[in-house]
């Protein structure tokens, strides 16, 4: 599958990528090994694209496409790739990230998305501003899933990014205790 994106109309793209998140997912070695050709060159040359269809389909209704999602999406924005990123897009595909696993019910995907707010925050951190605030409101939530969340977050970060906001995490375990 090319992906190539240029001159197709939105439902030829969503299409396209809906083939192509089931190309990972498949049974077929063949298909697996096209759909990861395609991925890197799709990441090479069309990364705009890539990282906002990659977030569009953090809202399909089935579980598994969110799953594969999620875990292209770590792979794509682990790295500089983020910084290759107009800031608009930038900033768009971080909010919804973070609105995406604020929203998400499925522990597994939450976990993934989890893996992929943490790869952002280890290269993006403290130009990230809705990190902290997602991060505070996260730990003083009454839902345990929110304050799951910011658990898993908080053992992956380093030492030096903790103390960039420690009231917050005091917030985190004070919550996380009762």
């Amino acid at each position: 599958m090319a992906m190539e994106g240029l001159g197709q109309s939105s439902e030829e793209k969503v299409s396209d990528m809906m083939q192509f998140i089931g190309d990972f997912m498949s049974d077929s070695v063949k298909d697996r090994s096209s759909a990861e050709h395609a991925f890197n060159l799709v990441k090479q040359n069309c990364h705009e694209d890539l990282a906002s269809n990659l977030c569009l389909f953090q809202e399909s209704p089935k579980e598994k496409k969110r799953a594969m999602a999620a875990v292209l999406l770590r792979k794509l924005l682990t790295g500089n790739f983020l910084q290759q990123l107009s800031p608009n897009l930038k900033s768009n595909v971080t909010t919804k990230l973070l609105l995406r696993l604020n929203e998400e019910e499925q522990k597994d995907i939450r976990m993934k998305l989890c893996l992929v707010v943490f790869a952002v925050a280890s290269v993006y951190l403290p130009e990230w501003p809705e990190f902290w605030p997602f991060f505070c409101r996260s730990s003083d939530s009454t839902e345990n899933r929110h304050l799951e969340s910011a658990l898993l977050i908080l053992v992956k970060l380093s030492p030096e990014t903790m103390m960039l906001n420690m009231q917050c995490i005091q917030l985190l375990f004070s919550n996380s205790l009762c």
